[in-house]
């Protein structure tokens, strides 16, 4: 590959080729002036102008080697810097046909040789005058070694593009025509990580049948809420029977698999629940880990849609200290109620409170009432997780009432009386509190 100085070099060679392709009558001077600076000297200067105005990058070769790191950030390659380079060749004349002259020689020596050898680059290269700045530099560019090899092609630009450009350089027109030369492909020499050569070579043949979740819902039912001590069933199809791993949000349940067969699992919560599962959304995955390498190491395989399902508190209510006041002369009560949560909560979760008043007089409406949890659920720094929140509760009329809290948008169960000959048959019944 070629180094930083190969734009320099291909400019040298193509001045190199024009200078040494005119024929005995003409030994004119070949610049690579600015066109600004064309009029400076000897206005009946006769000459012949090679300017780099332009440098884009090569669309064909663009997206070659990459990437260049790899996931811990440690460079694995040096991808190749792909350029074309944009030129224009401006013939000047101090007489009569002179521009005509020059211009139509030096572009049928650029036709006559579309192709930059890499032996007449070295040649060129090696005739580079003495004085030039970084001659060595030049030299050993590296241009003539590069894998593709530099073509030289006339472009056809219109009346519009070429008055922008003469417009940009801010001088008179001259007589020009544009080249374009492609493609220049420099490489860093960073230093770079490289692994060791693969001593064997393993091939796997795996059935494609990824496993689909259907839908997910309590044993008990699929109006059924799921708890902490819900029989969860899983229904889809394709399931990997023989090397099945469940995950719920992100946590392995694989061990808590009671039964598994290629279109149901049943899994239970483990006990404790793990800190990572919330009340609230959580999200189910099957995955099937495949075996490779000598010896076998587990990769990542199949993987299954994502499913998901509401995870509801259980709750434990506690009534603290309670204070009377009179609030538009109804007697009513402030105080605390402690709310022990399964699973855990965290301090970021939306948490309410529910208060409503049980069994109420059928001569009214029953009371209710909804308090938010305080400020991050009571939860202190640098504590982030907690079992249970107090919560303060204002102007409750006393009374007996059903408690359930809502997290993140999961309500707390309320119980239903069972007994038939009970006058509260099929009516909640708890968790209650006595407000008195």
């Amino acid at each position: 590959m070629s180094s930083a100085f190969a734009l320099a070099a291909v400019t040298a060679v193509i001045k190199y080729q024009i200078d040494n392709g005119f024929p005995q009558s003409l030994h004119e001077r070949i610049s690579l002036l600015p066109p600004d600076r064309l009029n400076n000297g000897d206005a009946n200067q006769n000459r012949i102008n090679l300017f780099l105005y332009m440098v884009t990058q090569n669309s064909g070769w663009h997206n070659i080697d990459l990437p260049s790191h790899n996931s811990e950030g440690a460079r694995i390659a040096n991808p190749k810097l792909a350029l074309d380079l944009h030129y224009l060749l401006t013939a000047s004349g101090s007489g009569d046909y002179q521009s005509e002259i020059l211009l139509g020689n030096a572009m049928q020596i650029l036709h006559n040789s579309p192709v930059l050898r890499r032996d007449k680059i070295k040649k060129a290269l090696d005739n580079l005058p003495q004085d030039t700045l970084n001659r060595n530099e030049i030299i050993i560019s590296k241009m003539e070694e590069q894998v593709e090899q530099i073509k030289i092609t006339q472009q056809n630009l219109n009346i519009e593009e070429i008055s922008k450009l003469w417009s940009s350089f801010q001088t008179n027109y001259r007589l020009t025509v544009s080249y374009l030369a492609t493609v220049v492909l420099i490489e860093s020499n960073l230093s770079m990580k490289s692994s060791l050569p693969v001593t064997n070579r393993n091939v796997y043949v795996f059935p494609f049948n990824n496993p689909v979740i259907k839908k997910i819902f309590s044993s008990k039912g699929a109006n059924s809420f799921i708890t902490t001590g819900s029989e969860v069933v899983t229904k889809g199809e394709n399931f990997p029977v023989d090397n099945m791993g469940l995950l719920i949000s992100e946590v392995d349940f694989t061990e808590n698999i009671a039964s598994k067969s290629k279109t149901e699992i049943i899994f239970t919560f483990p006990d404790p629940i793990p800190e990572k599962i919330f009340s609230g959304i959580q999200l189910a995955k099957i995955v099937s880990p495949i075996y490779m390498g000598t010896p076998p190491t587990e990769h990542t395989g199949i993987e299954s849609n994502i499913e998901a399902f509401i995870l509801h508190p259980e709750i434990t209510a506690s009534l603290g200290n309670s204070a009377d006041t009179v609030v538009n002369n109804i007697h009513v009560k402030n105080g605390k109620i402690k709310i022990e949560f399964n699973p855990n909560i965290n301090k970021n979760q939306k948490i309410t409170l529910f208060l409503n008043e049980f069994d109420p007089p059928e001569d009214r409406s029953p009371h209710s009432y909804s308090f938010a949890a305080p400020n991050k659920n009571g939860i202190v720094e640098p504590n982030t997780v907690s079992k249970e929140v107090t919560f303060e509760f204002t102007n409750v009329i006393a009374g007996k009432y059903l408690v359930r809290v809502r997290v993140d948008g999961a309500d707390s169960l309320l119980v239903q009386e069972e007994d038939e000959n009970n006058p509260n048959f099929n009516k909640f019944i708890k968790p209650s509190i006595e407000i008195q």
